[in-house]
């Protein structure tokens, strides 16, 4: 696992143990994961949406061996719930998981959040919500000869 990969899922662990969240099932996106269809409690899928790489930026050259990258991260935390819900276990469940992005943001990666509408999924019945979370993330590296 390389340290970029490391730091995303420890950024995750520390929301999904957040106490404010201790009710909600957590669960890997796209994964092989057995989730109920159709859904019967509020669950959260988290995936990656999107990875930018860049190394145009101040800090670039840190030395003869080293090599500076900033990582642009996107973090989906899909928020499920059952179709007949009203909406409000949805928007509980996704303000609850914007304030623990924030509380648990202990290293200030978080450069934004966005909460979108609730939407609909034929396929597994049921409404969801997305919160986005960009992270961003200046490591450096080892330069390769």
């Amino acid at each position: 696992m390389t340290q970029i990969e490391e730091n995303i899922d420890e950024f995750v662990k520390r929301i999904k143990n957040d106490a404010h969240l201790s009710e909600y099932r957590f669960v890997k996106g796209y994964s092989d994961e057995k989730i109920p269809n159709p859904i019967t409690k509020v669950m959260i899928a988290v995936d990656t949406l999107d990875t930018q790489i860049s190394t145009e930026f101040i800090g670039e050259s840190a030395g003869e061996n080293l090599v500076g990258r900033m990582y642009d991260i996107t973090l989906r935390f899909r928020v499920y719930a059952k179709s007949f819900d009203s909406g409000d276990s949805l928007s509980l469940c996704a303000n609850a998981l914007y304030d623990a992005i924030k509380r648990n943001d202990v290293s200030k990666v978080c450069s934004s959040i966005k909460l979108f509408p609730i939407s609909y999924e034929s396929s597994m019945r049921t409404v969801y919500r997305d919160v986005s979370v960009s992270l961003c993330y200046c490591l450096y590296e080892e330069a390769r000869a």
